[in-house]
């Protein structure tokens, strides 16, 4: 298994501090015919996601996005995907980077 990867989930899983995960793996429909749901979730413990890291590298080679989150209420703000912009309207309105799965 690549270890850049692991270190990545690893680091993400540590940012989050919490025992227990939702893991979402979201496959979207093409020309809305699929035979797969659009979405697989998963309630896992941090030593089961650690495990399944190569079924998921294996999900996403398949066209899954993964998407994990602390389970139940937490006081993350989960982003992804924002320009530079989004990011500078953030700042601006409050709110801070303190940890990052990607430094």
């Amino acid at each position: 298994m690549n270890r850049i990867t692991l270190d990545a989930i690893t680091r993400q899983a540590d940012a989050m501090a919490v025992d227990v995960f939702e893991i979402g793996l979201y496959k979207p429909a093409v020309d809305g015919k699929t035979n797969e749901p659009e979405m697989l979730p998963r309630t896992w413990d941090k030593a089961t996601l650690m495990k399944s890291v190569g079924w998921l590298k294996y999900q996403n080679s398949q066209g899954r996005n993964i998407y994990i989150r602390p389970k139940g209420e937490h006081a993350l703000s989960l982003v992804d995907d924002l320009t530079a912009a989004a990011l500078d309207r953030m700042k601006s309105e409050g709110f801070q980077r303190i940890r990052s799965a990607n430094p």
